[in-house]
């Protein structure tokens, strides 16, 4: 026999949220409390990308401002790009020497 939940994506999809809760879940005889819309949101920003380019280290960096002369660092969530200039990458190499910003 096939498992009780096995469509669920596919019940979804045809039925919408209340007739999949009507088909999936009605015999529980739940309550629905609170209905909620997610939102996709990402919450990269500059200093974040920052940290991470600091947590490459200092070779990595000095390698960066030598042979490209600038980063660009694509966020993979939101496709949101951020550049960095040779002397926006030398502040951030200050910093991952020890230094402080």
């Amino acid at each position: 026999s096939a498992p009780m939940f096995a469509n669920i994506s596919s019940t979804l999809r045809e039925f919408g949220f209340e007739g999949a809760y009507a088909q999936l879940l009605s015999h529980l005889q739940p309550e629905i409390l609170e209905t909620i819309s997610p939102r996709y949101r990402c919450d990269c920003s500059r200093e974040r990308i920052e940290r991470v380019l600091v947590t490459l280290g200092e070779e990595e960096l000095r390698d960066m401002i030598r042979e490209q002369h600038g980063a660009q660092v694509d966020c993979h969530f939101c496709d949101r790009r951020y550049r960095f200039s040779e002397a926006d990458l030398e502040e951030l190499l200050k910093f991952a020497s020890g230094g402080r910003r």
